[in-house]
């Protein structure tokens, strides 16, 4: 199954028709819109393709602006490429500590778990907790983001 979608540029917001995709990436890409829905009908704000470790070209989907969680829907965890990869999962593990060490929570969901409203009911649950336990979620001060 090959498809052409318009893409946004992750630095300068421009859009370009990118394609054709593979059906893993264009399921992927579905998955990325729908959670946006998702997350805009609940009223949360976010930012998409955040750049979360300065100097670092690590991205998170999503970057819930007022909890310090980052949403990464994960594509390829099932079919040994990209984050199923050996390479991936190294590459994962070094993303969610740097994540951590910043000061940010990330949360993983596959596309299917998007699909079925299992990764929204869950950022729900995550960000009601923080709430309830009084967590401070104010966004990372460039004096948090000192390792």
């Amino acid at each position: 199954y090959q498809a052409d979608v318009l893409h946004r540029h992750p630095t300068n917001g421009g859009l370009s028709l990118r394609g054709p995709l593979s059906e893993s990436r264009l399921c992927l890409n579905i998955a990325e819109t729908l959670l946006g829905i998702h997350l805009r009908e609940r009223g949360i704000r976010f930012e998409e393709q955040y750049a979360y470790v300065p100097g670092r070209r690590f991205r998170g989907d999503f970057y819930l602006n007022d909890s310090r969680i980052i949403v990464e829907i994960q594509g390829g965890v099932f079919n040994g490429q990209a984050h199923g990869s050996i390479e991936g999962i190294k590459r994962d593990m070094e993303r969610l500590n740097l994540a951590t060490r910043y000061g940010f929570w990330m949360l993983r969901y596959t596309p299917d778990q998007v699909k079925d409203g299992e990764a929204i009911a869950d950022i729900m649950e995550v960000m009601l907790a923080f709430k309830l336990r009084g967590r401070d979620t104010s966004a990372p001060t460039p004096e948090r983001l000192t390792p």
